[in-house]
């Protein structure tokens, strides 16, 4: 049940699980639907943008590893979502209506002395069936692989396209020192050149550059560690930090990418900062806060128009039986548009009660 601008909405949620290893490989995946009951309003009774959360949304998504012989092994990981409601996005979002279709996908491989990975990640604005997609292809050839350290030639590809058409496209060429500096805590620079091409025209050749400090989650609950900072298309950095401590957690991350909605018309700049915690109170009650912030700048003095959103929710789930859960949440949602832009700029927030039964 879902409390939206003054309107109580009934919903359905049917979701599935699945976790396995068929064929040497370890699988995770999930489908859920949400269905919103109840007879619908008319336009004088409900209140704004009722009518667009009415109906069904749903996401699925899973995860697989293959670990083969030596050092061979294939990963990958992927979701896509069906939103009618920015409130069901999980984090901050700028330049976006909240009638969307967003997907990504992950995926690397490494055999020999060959690694390669690859992201994606789009939106389908279905309102006004527009669409923006970003795509991220990286192939390594190992010149040396030693105890601590490792050399390598690198050839990466950075595309961002709006409706099928590209708007930025990026080449590069690097030469790259991998190093265990301790445990599993992994140091990475990779230097060289790279040419940049945009639909406005402009760029060319110019320097490269990444540096990478990793520590991946491990099971017993040291946590992970992740600061990424390069200079292709631009100044860009990332940073992922999430450790258990008790019996809950904690993750923080933030950064600055170069990237494409599918409300835009081109490339800009998006600043992320996120903040979460949850705590199982050493029993069967949990309790979590999810904070998120992001802001749309102009790249390369491209006319953009700028907003910033800030999201928090925080929830409240308990297992009253070992087949049954019950849950509080709240979600808002404030977005600004720049310059006191009343179509960019609204205020959202929505309280949940949920009942979930677990069969298996």
């Amino acid at each position: 049940m879902r409390r939206d601008d003054r309107l109580w909405t009934q919903t359905l949620t049917p979701e599935l699980a699945f976790a396995g290893a068929p064929a040497g490989c370890t699988l995770n995946a999930h489908a859920r639907g949400t269905l919103e009951l109840g007879a619908p309003l008319s336009a004088a009774d409900a209140p704004d943008g009722a009518s667009l959360r009415r109906g069904a949304s749903a996401d699925a998504g899973a995860v697989f590893a293959y670990h083969g012989p030596g050092d061979a092994g294939a990963g990958g990981s992927g979701f896509v979502q069906r939103s009618r409601d920015l409130l069901d996005v999980d984090r901050a979002t700028v330049g976006l209506s909240g009638d969307i279709t967003r997907w990504a996908a992950a995926a690397n491989a490494a055999v020999g002395v060959l690694e390669g990975d690859a992201q994606l990640h789009g939106w389908l604005q279905n309102d006004l069936l527009t669409s923006a997609r970003s795509v991220a292809v990286a192939g390594r050839v190992l010149a040396y692989r030693g105890a601590t350290t490792t050399l390598y030639v690198s050839g990466q590809e950075r595309r961002l396209e709006h409706d099928q058409a590209n708007v930025l496209l990026a080449d590069a060429a690097l030469l790259g020192l991998r190093r265990r500096l301790g445990g599993a805590l992994t140091a990475t620079l990779e230097l060289g050149a790279a040419n940049v091409l945009m639909s406005t025209g402009g760029d060319g050749p110019r320097p490269a550059g990444t540096f990478e400090l990793a520590l991946p989650p491990t099971t017993t609950g040291r946590g992970e560690f992740r600061a990424r900072y390069a200079h292709t298309v631009g100044d860009e950095w990332e940073a992922l930090l999430g450790r258990r401590v008790g019996s809950g957690r904690v993750w923080a991350s933030g950064g600055s990418t170069v990237d494409i909605e599918a409300s835009g018309r081109g490339p800009a700049i998006v600043d992320r900062a996120g903040l979460g915690l949850a705590d199982t109170l050493g029993g069967d009650t949990e309790l979590g806060l999810d904070a998120s912030a992001a802001r749309l700048r102009p790249y390369r003095d491209l006319p953009l128009a700028q907003t910033r959103a800030v999201r928090v929710s925080t929830w409240i789930a308990r297992r009253v039986q070992p087949w049954l859960t019950a849950r509080a949440g709240w979600i808002a949602l404030r977005r600004e548009g720049a310059g006191g832009d009343a179509s960019a700029t609204f205020r959202r927030s929505r309280f949940e009660l949920s009942l979930s039964a677990h069969a298996r």
